[in-house]
């Protein structure tokens, strides 16, 4: 008899990656691009907390893609609840990356709290629906960034405009010719 463990490719991520940040950074680069992208316009060495942010996210965004019970839902938000709750509490962190990273980014001062517990309520509350309002991740990252690096805050906000007016005008077509503008904008020859 041989046990079969099945893993989802989201969390085979976390087995080809030796840190939580990398872990972070490939999750992100997978479910959300465009906040991969935008990561990309801070500094290597400051990336680690949006990052985090963004991996968090795409945690929370994946319940409602991968879950059809209501109930399975809530017991997985309250999951995320308590590791952040821990994480509050001084406890260390749970042995998953996106919850390690998160310790790290909250010990830098880059998150609250209040913010991340906010997240995971927003995304709660609004099951079986996506949330809509996408202001408080937005309010969230904003801060990240002028918290971890306060210099690439303009080029990283030029950035975000780029990718947003893109995708209005192009949705998820033409990825190589948002790559192209983002390169542009980030050595100068374009401006947002």
């Amino acid at each position: 008899m041989h046990l079969v463990i099945s893993v989802s490719p989201m969390y085979a991520l976390c087995m080809e990656n030796s840190t939580a940040e990398s872990y972070c950074a490939d999750l992100v680069r997978q479910l959300a691009p465009d906040a991969f992208f935008e990561a990309l316009f801070l500094p290597v060495d400051r990336r680690a907390e949006l990052l985090a942010l963004y991996a968090l996210d795409s945690e929370l965004r994946h319940v409602h893609a991968a879950v059809s019970e209501e109930i399975t839902a809530h017991i997985r938000y309250a999951w995320w609840q308590e590791s952040l709750d821990q994480l509050h509490a001084g406890q260390p962190a749970r042995a998953h990356p996106v919850v390690q990273a998160i310790a790290a980014a909250a010990q830098s001062g880059a998150l609250t709290y209040e913010q991340l517990s906010g997240l995971v309520h927003h995304y709660r509350i609004s099951y079986p629906a996506y949330p809509q309002q996408r202001e408080l991740l937005d309010k969230m990252s904003e801060s990240v960034v002028r918290c971890a690096a306060p210099s690439a805050f303009a080029m990283w906000q030029k950035a975000r405009r780029c990718i947003t007016a893109h995708r209005q005008r192009h949705g998820s077509k033409r990825q190589l010719w948002l790559i192209l503008r983002l390169y542009l904008l980030g050595t100068g020859v374009l401006r947002a």
